[in-house]
């Protein structure tokens, strides 16, 4: 699995925590500390000593390459045969990893994901009482939406690499980037759950966080990925006027909502 960690501090600890406390262990963990002012590595590898945790790794870069570079660079050092995906500044529910697992043998998927819940101070972990239910993501529904939240991410290591990874230079919209080219390939099959698999904290804390206050310029990512598939020959040009159309009217809906 992959954490990513840039000025991550003590939510790192946390993160790290939510690991530790699943009733699947993940064989290996990568931390990435993508070149961290508040020295993510060094944390990271005190908590590991203190719990005397073995085939967990601290890799600190050499440059800043954002969360998904930080993300590739974990996944390509990486040898499992599925990866599962942490940002620094959520948490895992502790059954996250057995019931991802669970309906990834099930269905044989390539790429699984979950729903997150934010934290709340005071606010108890929700239980899951719901009944699972799995939904099947093809491209044309993802194009209209983003079904899968990073943090909840279980996705196979051999997919990855085929479809390219996160694509270098990319700090926005990065990670829905990836989504689209694990669907467009019809041999991955991919789904969600609509259980809470992880939790995040409404903070701006992290860079990802600051950069997605800025609506037009996530905006401008997204319409990007969409281009790309198009230049792929991945999406038809009627599939890349839909998409587009109907991401700038949940645009402006957004800045109506936030105004």
């Amino acid at each position: 699995m992959i954490v990513p960690a840039y000025n991550a501090g003590l939510a790192l600890i946390d993160a790290l925590d939510s690991i530790l406390k699943q009733t699947l262990q993940p064989a290996v963990v990568h931390i990435v500390d993508d070149q961290s002012p508040s020295d993510d590595a060094g944390l990271a590898r005190t908590y590991i000593a203190e719990h005397q945790i073995k085939g967990w790794y601290v890799h600190q870069l050499h440059e800043n390459l954002g969360a998904g570079g930080a993300r590739d660079f974990g996944i390509r050092n990486s040898t499992t045969e599925y990866i599962a995906l942490l940002d620094a500044d959520d948490l895992w529910l502790p059954d996250h990893l057995a019931s991802a697992f669970g309906v990834i043998d099930k269905f044989d998927l390539t790429l699984f994901g979950g729903r997150t819940h934010k934290m709340s101070r005071g606010e108890h972990v929700p239980s899951k009482t719901e009944e699972e239910h799995i939904t099947q993501i093809c491209l044309d529904i993802l194009l209209l939406k983003c079904y899968f939240l990073t943090s909840t991410v279980v996705l196979k290591r051999a997919s990855y690499l085929d479809c390219g990874g996160f694509l270098p230079g990319l700090k926005l919209s990065e990670d829905y980037s990836l989504w689209l080219r694990f669907a467009a390939n019809l041999n991955n099959r991919c789904a969600v759950s609509n259980l809470v698999h992880a939790l995040y904290r409404d903070s701006d804390t992290t860079t990802t966080r600051r950069l997605s206050k800025n609506h037009w310029a996530h905006e401008r990512a997204e319409l990007a990925n969409f281009r790309y598939l198009h230049n792929q020959d991945s999406i038809s040009s009627a599939q890349l006027m839909l998409s587009s159309g109907f991401s700038f009217l949940k645009y402006i809906k957004r800045l109506l909502t936030h105004h």
